[in-house]
């Protein structure tokens, strides 16, 4: 957390936190279960020390996004979403929350008078109702240049990408352990400078 605080400081990059599960053997994107007491602790204790680090080095946090299976769970619970936004608007009310374009996230942390931005995904592949297409599943995963620019184009004119609903995005993801996201990430920076 130190180094990458460091870099964001050294380099102008707005740092946020990336909070989830306790689960590094699978990456966290295996779906644990959580109360919505552990669930907040959880997030206190991430966001906590990534803070005390973030101070210490003189960076400020920018923004809170959950990371892999946390961010689909909270999505689909009400009861999470709710603890989340409350957590958030008593301990972190400036920090902006990223979350799914269109999602329930977004609505709920906006409605409690915080920051939201939908997020849309570069190389992530998408249902027709707007969800993401689980990584198990063929399509998933996005490589292709062309068709990744062919996308974010048709989003920047239409705000759907092909055969999707709308999703009102104020931030694009890339995964950094994606094939190519280096390649993926000049490719958006040019084509947003256009």
């Amino acid at each position: 957390m130190r180094k990458c605080l460091q870099l964001c400081g050294a380099l102008g990059v707005r740092a946020g936190a990336h909070p989830g599960y306790a689960d590094r053997e699978n990456f966290g994107r295996r779906e644990c279960v959580l109360s919505e007491e552990e669930f907040t602790t959880l997030i206190a204790q991430q966001l906590g020390a990534l803070s005390l680090i973030a101070k210490a080095e003189g960076v400020k946090l920018h923004h809170i996004k959950l990371h892999g299976a946390l961010y689909h769970a909270v999505e689909k619970s009400p009861a999470l979403i709710h603890a989340y936004v409350a957590f958030l608007c008593r301990y972190a009310p400036r920090l902006i929350v990223v979350a799914l374009a269109g999602g329930a996230l977004v609505r709920a942390a906006r409605v409690a008078g915080l920051k939201a931005w939908g997020e849309i995904f570069a190389e992530r592949g998408y249902t027709s109702a707007g969800g993401l297409i689980p990584r198990t599943e063929p399509g998933a995963l996005i490589e292709q240049l062309p068709s990744i620019r062919a996308r974010i184009d048709h989003w920047r004119r239409h705000g759907t990408f092909p055969d999707t609903v709308r999703l009102d995005a104020q931030t694009i993801c890339i995964h950094s352990d994606s094939p190519g996201a280096v390649q993926i990430a000049k490719l958006l920076a040019q084509t947003f400078q256009r």
